[in-house]
This record gives structure tokens, sequence and C-alpha cells, in this order.
């Protein structure tokens, strides 16, 4: 994956990520692996938005809960501020989970209905005494309610009392109480009616600028990320299949797939017409997923290089972002055609 600020250390560097499953398969077929995650590679830098993108089941979830150590990655190497990650122990892991934190696609099932927003916001001052003093924590906290825009008099009440927006800005106070340098949101707004995703997505844009914090954005809907990435990660059955500066993506988006998502993307100039691309069957399983490019099946650009040799995620003569695909950039004009 290229180098996307060469002047400075990444935060936050994943490369060859892999998470298998074991699938114990039937009487009539032979133990599987689920690949999950194939071979992810990205960097994310201080202060930049990587926006993660791709359909229902392509990975990308299993990519941030990789990363956090929620769950056990099958190789590959992942590094924050140059300490593998993927080699801490339990005790060294509460100094990852201290500047890296999470905020989940459902505030609801994220937040103990037990615990006061009071409790839920200063209880990892408990855990890790050193973030914040005793003398200071009540102010820490009304500023935190102040950061995210939920009233003073939220201190007292529990999550069930709250809309589905106001409990999405509980758990980014919680994950802010940590003073992290990177924040992982796993489809932070699909949750949401539209109205209210725009009102967390303005929150994220404003806490980062507040914080410096890095960003990765996990989303099905490239429109969800246009305006607060700075780099996109499309992801497709496990792998990542294009990646660039997110107005070169939507400007010039040269992997097939990706011009497939943007056809499908609401258009907000009545006077843009764009052809829709629809894709022809389902995503393969990836118990079995597909030999050379794994889109190929979907893919009306197919030839029989595609089936027989992986392509390699490279910038091609033509295109602004790297891609996989042997055909990268063809029939760009696609995507402006009536």
């Amino acid at each position: 994956m290229p180098d996307n600020n060469p002047a400075s250390e990444p935060l936050l560097e994943v490369q060859d990520l892999r998470k298998y499953y074991s699938h114990p398969g039937s009487l009539f077929s032979e133990h599987q692996q689920v690949r999950a995650v194939d071979g992810v590679s990205f960097k994310l830098y201080a202060g930049q938005t990587l926006g993660l993108v791709g359909e229902s089941g392509c990975g990308k979830s299993t990519v941030a809960r990789t990363i956090m150590r929620l769950t056990q990655a099958t190789g590959g190497s992942v590094r924050f501020s140059g300490q593998e990650i993927l080699e801490l122990n339990r005790r060294q892991l509460r100094y990852l989970r201290r500047h890296v934190q999470m905020v989940f696609q459902d505030p609801y099932s994220s937040l103990s209905p037990r615990q006061t927003v009071r409790q839920i916001i200063c209880e990892p001052w408990e855990v890790q005494p050193d973030i914040v003093a005793p003398v200071d924590r009540e102010r820490r906290f009304a500023d935190l309610l102040d950061q995210v825009g939920l009233p003073q008099t939220s201190a007292g009440r529990y999550p069930h009392e709250f809309s589905g927006g106001q409990r999405q800005r509980i758990g980014i106070a919680r994950a802010l109480a940590m003073e992290p340098k990177v924040i992982i949101c796993d489809e932070p707004v699909s949750a949401l009616d539209v109205s209210v995703q725009a009102q967390i997505i303005n929150l994220l844009e404003d806490v980062q600028t507040m914080t410096g914090a890095a960003f990765l954005f996990i989303a099905h809907d490239l429109s969800v990320v246009k305006h607060i990435s700075d780099k996109i990660a499309v992801m497709y059955l496990g792998k990542i299949v294009e990646f660039g500066a997110a107005g070169d993506v939507y400007a010039q988006p040269s992997h097939p797939y990706t011009q497939a998502l943007l056809s499908a993307a609401p258009v907000p100039d009545p006077d843009f017409q764009r052809r829709r691309i629809v894709l022809q069957g389902d995503v393969p399983s990836p118990l079995d997923p597909p030999s050379g490019c794994r889109f190929r099946t979907r893919c009306w650009m197919a030839q029989d290089i595609c089936e027989s040799e992986e392509p390699a995620i490279l910038s091609h003569p033509g295109t602004m972002s790297h891609t996989a695909c042997h055909y990268a950039g063809a029939y760009q004009d696609l995507m402006s055609q009536p």
C-alpha cells in the first residue's frame, strides 16, 4: 500500500493482516477456512481519517476487531506507534486500550443499561487513574458532555432514556475520556436516521479538529464517508481493491466495484446524471472465493486473465488511486453517462 505521508511516521500501520475462521464442514465436505480478512494493509497518520468501505460481510468490521485484539489475528502485523500490537500480553494491552479506542455500531448494546451516563464516561478513569486526577474528574466530565453536545442534566440518566443519536454521543464521550490517539468507528451511524447521521459525522469532525486524533471510519455506504475521510479504502471479500485520496476515489473511481458502489450513491445535484451499475449475482462465499480476481464473478469487464491471475493493488496509467484490477480505469465514462 502506498505511503500516504512520508514526512511523518504512521500512528497505526497494518500490514498483510489476515483473519481466518475454521469451518467444520459436514459429512460430505472437508474442514474449511473462512477468509474473513485476507491480506489487508494500510497506514493511518495523526489527524487523518481513513474511510474503510464495503458491503456487509466483506470483512471490514473484522479488521477493526482484530486491530483491537477483540479477536486474534491469523497472521500479519499491526503496529501502533511502531509497537507490534499482535504480540502484546494482557497487561500490555492496557496501553493499547489507553491510546486506541472504539465506537461501536449499536450505541444501545455497547452501553451498560445499569450505569448512568456519569458512570459510563468516568469508569475508564478508575481503570487507568493516571489519565485524569481525581480532583479534576468532575470538571473533565462536564467538559466531555459539552464536547459531544449533551446537556449537563444527562449525568444521572440511563441509556434507555436517550435517543439513538444521543446514545452514540455518550459512546463517543466514553471513547474520548481515554484521550486516545486513534479512534476506530465501526459503522457508527448506520443505525441512525439520515439527519442524525450528519450530526454525528459533524461531531466527529469537530472532535478531530480539537484533539488531533486519527480516525478509522468504517461504513458500507461511500456517501457516508465522503466528507469526513482524507483517504478511502474499498474492501471486497476480505481484500482492499481500491485505495486513494477521497477526492480522487469519488471523482475518478478506477475499480469496477467502486464504480458500482458510487453509481448507487445519491447525488445532490439534480442536473448531474450518472449511469446506474447493477451488479449481477451475489457476493461469493468466503469459504470458497473465486480464483484470480475475487470480483470477477460479478464484473462486466472480466476476461480470462481475471480468472487465472490475482491482480496486485498498484497505481495504473490514467488512474489517480491504487487499484487491484487488471483493467483499472477502463470504462470510467460509465460514471457520467445517463
